[in-house]
């Protein structure tokens, strides 16, 4: 987590959404699903997010791999060698187990908020179909976020108040009567907080679209420039959004602050406060050296909140709440995620490695702010059923099990005919099925060829 001066910077420069920066951790898995839905999982994930447990067949701790492309082939990273001392701080484990369903394997994911009252994982779903001739199976994990738009809306709106209260409430005891803040408080309350409303609103409403981070990141500046702050684009800032930043923040405080005659306030003043808002060191330890503002906002903060750390959770919590968990001060953490599935894949939301392979990709900040999904669903022929029906295995590949999977989910009386077969280990059930039912399969062209191939 950051220190108080990295969090204020972020949050009264109004630019959080934008700038999240921080180290980068990686979690890799790769999952292989058997016919009967046990299945085995290897993770490889930071070594604080994941305790030893009897669980896992084997567990231990491993150099930190080196960005996504070694977790690409997760079955060589047993290959990794254990941490040196100068790995200190940069250790990760690595951990195996075989599960005999999916509600048996360890909740090895979990991302909680300061406060700890808000937490976000790992979700997963498996269904087996059995069809008879072949086997569904629909596997849905998703890394979830722990942002409600209710939840949202409150946390903003309590989020702007604290701050304006506590900007105007240092200012006020640093300077006393010598700075008049009835202007500054107006234009936050009525222009700064709008923007900021609009701000979540519209990060909210693109997070849900399947829009790239530029694109996003495109609406976001509309937004500013509208109330009057013209940024760039982050691939070509190098500096400019922070120098753009401090000089509006500059002119506004200029601009609206004055002293007990109506008159603006000195620019040595302008600077002192802007200095405070928007420091250039971030962390600074050296009290003797405080200005007054500084410690005018150390006494707030003790007085009302009970100290610097109490008040960095109290942001930390509210800025969970708007922009989740994922996001929020956190570090840029980075999934790759595999699946073997038996059968073949016919739908999934990642990319097909192999026939029944899936791999995803993502940043846990793509979750904001209904979660991300990991779905794959697959096809397996019942080999040994259908060797015997047929002496040979006639409907294995993707193409044919989709047009069976699409009668059979469609027709409960078709389904029903695959299932009797199965149990008769005949093909009798499905031929009287089709005898009866000819004139509703005969007008479609596939059903007809599909029909064929199983008859002859």
């Amino acid at each position: 987590m950051p220190g108080l001066y990295t969090l204020q910077r972020l949050v009264f420069g109004g630019l959080w959404i934008l700038c999240l920066v921080g180290c980068t951790e990686y979690y890799g898995a790769r999952t292989i699903l058997h016919s009967d839905g046990s299945l085995e999982r290897t993770v490889c994930q930071p070594q604080g997010s994941l305790e030893a447990s009897s669980d896992w067949l084997f567990f231990r701790e491993v150099v930190a791999p080196q960005g996504e492309s070694q977790l690409i082939n997760l079955e060589n990273l047993e290959e990794l060698p254990p941490p040196s001392e100068d790995d200190n701080g940069r250790c990760y484990v690595l951990a195996h187990g075989r599960f005999a369903n999916v509600g048996a394997i360890p909740a090895h994911v979990r991302f909680t908020s300061p406060d700890g009252s808000l937490s976000a994982g790992l979700e997963r779903r498996y269904e087996r179909r059995n069809f008879g001739w072949f086997v569904e199976h629909f596997w849905e994990e998703t890394l979830t976020d722990v942002v409600t738009l209710a939840e949202l809306r409150k946390a903003r709106q309590e989020l702007a108040d604290i701050l304006i209260d506590y900007f105007l409430a240092v200012i006020r005891e640093a300077y006393g009567e010598a700075i008049q803040t009835a202007a500054l408080e107006n234009w936050l309350r009525q222009e700064v907080v709008p923007c900021c409303q609009e701000l979540v609103d519209t990060f909210y409403e693109a997070s849900l679209q399947p829009a790239t981070r530029p694109m996003r990141e495109k609406k976001l500046l509309a937004v500013l420039a509208k109330y009057g702050l013209e940024l760039v684009p982050t691939e070509m800032d190098q500096g400019a959004n922070q120098e753009r930043v401090r000089n509006f923040v500059a002119s506004k405080l200029q601009q609206l602050l004055t002293d007990a005659q109506g008159r603006p306030v000195p620019a040595e003043t302008v600077t002192q406060i802007l200095d405070w808002i928007l420091p250039e060191n971030a962390e600074r330890s050296d009290a003797e050296n405080e200005s007054k503002l500084e410690q005018a906002a150390r006494h707030y903060r003790l007085e009302r909140y009970g100290g610097d750390e109490a008040f960095e959770r109290k942001l930390q919590s509210l800025l969970v709440r708007i922009v989740g968990v994922h996001e929020a001060l956190a570090p840029a953490r980075h999934f790759v995620y595999e699946m073997q599935v038996p059968g073949v894949v016919v739908e999934t939301s990642g990319t097909l490695v192999a026939d029944n392979g899936v791999r995803w990709k993502f940043t846990a900040a793509e979750a904001y702010p209904v979660g991300y999904r990991m779905l794959v669903r697959s096809l397996e022929p019942c080999r040994e059923l259908q060797q015997r029906l047929w002496g040979e295995v006639r409907f294995s590949e993707r193409s044919d099990l989709e047009l069976l999977w699409l009668w059979a989910s469609a027709d409960d009386g078709f389904k029903n005919a695959l299932t009797a077969s199965a149990q008769q280990g005949s093909l009798a059930p499905v031929r009287q099925w089709l005898e009866d039912a000819n004139d509703d399969w005969q007008s479609l062209g596939w059903k007809r060829q599909l029909a064929e191939k199983i008859l002859h």
